[in-house]
C-alpha cells in the first residue's frame, strides 16, 4: 500500500491510523464471503469508515466489488 500512497510513511502521516486499520480489515476479509457489515461486526469499526477504506482500495485496484 505504501507505493500507492495510501499507507502512512515513516516521519509523516499520509493517512490516519483508523483508516489504515480499516484497510487492513478489508484486505484480510475480502474473500468474497464477507461484506462490509460482517467486517464491521468483527472489527468493531463503523460501516462508514470501512466503506471509505474499501472505496480507496477499490480505486487503487487492490480489491474489486462483486455482485451477487
Amino acid at each position: 500500500m505504501g507505493k500507492r500512497g495510501i499507507y502512512r510513511k515513516t516521519g509523516g502521516q499520509k493517512i490516519n491510523s483508523t483508516a489504515q486499520t480499516a484497510m487492513k480489515w478489508i484486505l484480510n476479509y475480502s474473500d468474497g464471503q464477507h461484506d462490509v457489515f460482517s467486517i464491521a461486526d468483527k472489527s468493531r469499526l463503523s460501516v462508514d469508515v470501512l466503506h471509505k477504506a474499501a472505496k480507496i482500495l477499490e480505486e487503487q485496484k487492490l480489491i474489486m466489488r462483486i455482485s451477487e
